[in-house]
């Protein structure tokens, strides 16, 4: 189907439908409200004799990014199938901020099925001319859009680098005249109560009873009215789990550290203490399971007889007895494990001799020796290992410009040995790069491995003293959040554990046990055990 010009078409016997729109999502204050564009769209309309078919479309959504408005998705569906003709809106940048569906409505319009638009603001006409300028009003509207966006944007990381921030203040805390966070005089003391009490254990819904009980109030808007917030487990557990409460405020993918600005920021808890709730909290979600539906050591477990890679699989089976049992089997059908399946509890004992062993091997000795190696790990070669893949950096970009440089050499020689020697000269080049590359890479990688949590003397006296004790006489809930802790893999043989994978820092430590010095950032090898240990994995 043709396009049709203005001047061709009757727009009497045309069905149009009008389109407003005003996004909340965001800055549009200059535009007029959605009532004021229609009441406009409509006088439009009756001016020009002009048809239009059902209610109005009220769009709220962005026009910035394209197939975010489901209205307007509709209404270019209605336009495709032939329900309408043509769209009255108030001015073209309603319909498109954006190259995609600006594309569309030019595309539809060209091909004729689209017959016309009509706007307010703007006298549209469908031909070349009309086509193009309406094209230039859709590219303003994006340029406008996107330099509002950039601008907006600049101000607000200008302005969360000084420590302000908008939206909503957090709990316990009110912001000042220039969006500076301060303490809210009783309803801090009654956040900073719940930080406590969740460090000490407690859960969600006896905190939540707290809080309301003693009157603490939170207003937020919503639908132009303000309502009190009700402190439900759901608000405590995204509160518990915001950083922003030690100093570190994070919003829109945006990171400041208020502990390092000149704003006079009080923090409500340190940082010890959020992550000692971020573990609490990880343990409380774990142990509500049920017991008789939690599979645990799920992932942990592979196969030492046939040398599987893959972790064994896991599942419930019904005993004659009518009671429910864990199971794990070998995924490879040809391995000659028998029997297939081991019952957790038989894996579970396996591992009270191995916490056993694995805790009389660290002494204090050894925690020294463990505090040194990691003090001098952190301050000595993290440093000296970040100056060498900088200095690295720096050579792989002179290598890469002198590739450059002599690839373009060789497209203008003519003389044989000239061409042989600059070949060589760039194989020599690439070779060079390879390997600045490699060390790079492994660099990169040593210094990811000796990022390692330094456990503290409290939790070093819990491990050698009470670790096997507790294992022993906790549920298998319990059981696997203290394997997972510990181990990212364990080995089994047919009958017992034959070899394992330490996290960090346990991985550390137990390796400070040997007489020999240990380089943390070494490669891969198997420790010797002591006598009827597991193989320690490296």
């Amino acid at each position: 189907m043709n396009a049709a010009t203005t001047d061709d078409l009757d727009i009497t016997s045309l069905r149009y439908k009008i389109y407003v729109r005003k996004s909340s999502e965001d800055s549009e204050k200059q535009v007029r409200s959605l009532d004021d564009q229609e009441k406009e769209c409509l006088e439009l309309a009756e001016r020009l004799s002009l048809k239009v078919i059902g209610k109005p479309v009220r769009e709220t959504k962005s026009a910035k990014a394209p197939n975010n408005r489901p209205q307007f998705t509709q209404l270019l569906k209605e336009v495709k199938t032939g329900v309408i003709d043509g769209i009255i809106a108030w001015h073209p940048d309603r319909l498109a901020r954006n190259a995609v569906e600006s594309g569309k409505i030019i595309y539809l319009l060209d091909t004729g099925t689209l017959q016309d638009l009509r706007f307010v603001s703007h006298q549209f006409s469908n031909d070349a001319n009309g086509k193009m300028l309406l094209g230039m009003l859709f590219v303003f509207a994006k340029h406008y859009s996107d330099d509002l966006s950039s601008k907006v944007k600049r101000g607000v990381r200008h302005s969360f680098a000084e420590g302000k921030s908008g939206g909503v203040p957090k709990h316990g805390y009110k912001r000042d005249d220039e969006g500076i966070y301060r303490k809210d005089d009783k309803n801090f003391e009654f956040i900073a109560n719940a930080w406590e009490m969740r460090a000490n254990g407690e859960k969600l819904p006896i905190i939540s009873k707290y809080l309301n009980g003693v009157g603490y109030s939170k207003y937020y808007k919503r639908d132009k009215a303000y309502r009190i917030m009700k402190m439900t487990p759901s608000v405590l557990s995204k509160m518990f789990n915001d950083p922003f409460y030690y100093g570190v405020l994070v919003q829109a993918e945006q990171v400041a550290d208020l502990r390092n600005l000149p704003v006079s920021f009080e923090p409500m808890i340190d940082e010890d203490t959020f992550h000692k709730v971020q573990e609490i909290s990880r343990y409380q979600k774990r142990g509500e399971q049920k017991e008789s539906k939690f599979l645990p050591f799920r992932g942990l477990l592979h196969c030492t007889v046939c040398d599987d890679k893959r972790p064994m699989s896991v599942y419930r089976a019904k005993s004659s007895g009518g009671k429910y049992y864990v199971y794990f089997k070998c995924r490879n059908n040809g391995c000659s494990r028998k029997p297939r399946d081991i019952r957790a509890r038989v894996v579970a004992d396996s591992m009270n001799d191995v916490l056993e062993q694995v805790t009389k091997r660290l002494t204090k000795d050894v925690y020294k020796k463990y505090l040194q190696e990691t003090k001098e790990l952190s301050d000595t070669e993290k440093k000296a290992t970040r100056a060498a893949i900088v200095r690295n950096n720096i050579t792989l970009k002179h290598l890469q410009d002198t590739r450059r440089d002599q690839t373009s050499a060789l497209g203008r020689l003519s003389d044989p040995a000239a061409i042989k020697q600059t070949e060589l000269d760039i194989s020599s080049t690439l070779r060079r790069i390879t390997e600045v590359e490699n060390d790079s890479s492994n660099l990169e990688k040593r210094l990811r491995q000796s990022e390692v949590r330094v456990i503290n003397p409290q939790e070093f006296n819990d491990l050698v003293n009470t670790l096997a004790i507790r294992f022993k006489k906790a549920n298998l809930v319990q059981k696997d959040i203290i394997l997972r802790n510990l181990f990212s893999n364990i080995g089994f043989s047919k009958e017992k554990v034959e070899s394992y994978t330490l996290q960090e820092p346990f991985y550390t430590l137990l390796l400070a046990s040997n007489d020999s010095t240990i380089s943390l950032g070494g490669g891969a090898e198997i420790r010797t055990p002591a006598p009827g240990l597991p193989r320690l994995m490296i």
